[in-house]
Parts: C-alpha cells; sequence; structure tokens
C-alpha cells in the first residue's frame, strides 16, 4: 500500500508562500529545500514533514478538521488552493 500526504496545517502555507516556495524552517533555499522538500518526498515511512505543513499517512482519517488532499507534482496548484 502506498503513503498518502495529506495537508494537516494550512496555515504554514503561507509561510512557504512568503519564503519564495521554500521550507519556511530551511536555512537554505535550494532544489532540496523547495517546498514539498526533498526529505519529505524520499520520506518512506508515514509522518510529517519537518515544518508540519504536510503528512504522510497510511489511511486517510476519515474526520480530521482542514485536512485536504495533497496533489504532489502538480506545479500550479503548488501553493495555492489544493
Amino acid at each position: 500500500m502506498s503513503l498518502k500526504i495529506i495537508e494537516i496545517n494550512p496555515e504554514i502555507r503561507k509561510a512557504v508562500k512568503e519564503n519564495q516556495g521554500y521550507c519556511p524552517c530551511a536555512v537554505w533555499k535550494t532544489d532540496d529545500t523547495e517546498c514539498m522538500c526533498k526529505e519529505f518526498r524520499e520520506q518512506t515511512t508515514p509522518g510529517p514533514c519537518r515544518c508540519g505543513l504536510y503528512e504522510k499517512v497510511d489511511d486517510i482519517p476519515v474526520r480530521m478538521p482542514n485536512c485536504r488532499l495533497s496533489k504532489e507534482g502538480e506545479e500550479a496548484d503548488k501553493y495555492g488552493e489544493l
């Protein structure tokens, strides 16, 4: 079974946008720290990304407020509405 990606903290999306699309907690602005960061993209176990915007889960929880499926890899919606 593949992991699903959900957005768990939509407020952080604003910080990513204000940081030109890079992880707000990263020191350097590189391809590896552009949201979704390399560390999170390569993560193979369930858990949140470093800044807490996204989380990888085995199954989508039935009722988690403010959680939406991510459209990983879709450039046009990267920082906007999912």
